[in-house]
């Protein structure tokens, strides 16, 4: 185990997926984007966040070279951004030098009218590492390429991938006019392209937890929870007992406001 390294979340450049079907086997290949540190503007701010709360970041840097080649599974989840997929028969090339621990991954894909939500998100997912593996999946980035209309893939993507509304994704870009910004180019563009293909890398999270059954962990997930409960008055198990924490956590509040101070 101790030569055994846990996976660089900066490490991946692109994504290799198959596509399984009745017919051939569909192959898509995803390169890894940099995401504008300028992309969004918070309310009340005007100038974009700083991305200098937290050093060493892992996501920092030019994506790596590793190609993480894997197969789609089927459909676990979706929402009116995206649809979420688990991977299957992981592997990373070229093969690393070393035994690397890879974790369970499942990429959001987005809705063809959903493109610019995805992207935000990835901004989000960014700005919010600290919080990464406590409050949220880790994330490995965003990743995307443009699909011929006449091709396979593209084919699949409006099959399965199917719009919840005939909306525009204007609510991205209404969202930084309100804010008295001029909204990103990129945001702009990708409002309505059927053409894209664009999917966030994450962690996979566990399995949802029964009511009145919670588990506990030692983490900042403890006061994340008492301060949702407590100031926000939200009853979300109500069976479940609270432990006394073990050791000090933080105030999610000051973790929030380092982040997007």
């Amino acid at each position: 185990m101790e030569n055994i390294k846990v996976l660089s979340q900066n490490t991946i450049g692109q994504l290799r997926l198959t596509i399984p079907g009745g017919g051939p086997a569909i192959t898509v290949a995803l390169p890894r984007l940099a995401v504008p540190q300028n992309l969004v503007v918070p309310f009340g701010k005007q100038e974009p966040v700083s991305s200098n709360w937290q050093k060493p970041s892992a996501l920092a840097g030019e994506p790596g070279i590793l190609t993480l080649s894997a197969t789609l599974g089927k459909r676990i989840g979706g929402g009116r951004t995206g649809v979420i997929f688990p991977l299957e028969g992981i592997e990373l090339l070229p093969h690393p030098s070393q035994d690397v621990q890879l974790p369970s991954f499942v990429i959001k894909v987005g809705r063809p009218n959903r493109c610019a939500a995805i992207l935000r998100e990835a901004w989000f997912y960014e700005k919010l590492e600290l919080l990464q593996g406590v409050a949220i999946p880790r994330y490995y980035g965003w990743f995307e390429t443009e699909l011929l209309e006449d091709s396979a893939e593209y084919t699949w993507k409006h099959e399965n991938l199917t719009m919840t509304e005939n909306l525009l994704d204007q609510t991205v870009v209404d969202q930084e006019l309100s804010n008295s910004v001029h909204p990103h180019k990129w945001l702009r563009t990708r409002c309505y392209n059927p053409d894209i293909f664009s999917c966030l890398l994450l962690e996979r999270l566990g399995e949802v937890l029964p009511r009145g059954q919670e588990k506990w962990q030692e983490t900042n997930a403890q006061a994340i929870h008492k301060w949702c409960v407590e100031d926000m008055e939200l009853a979300v198990y109500p069976e479940a007992e609270e432990p006394e924490p073990s050791f000090e956590v933080q105030d999610p509040r000051t973790l929030l406001n380092n982040t997007l101070a």
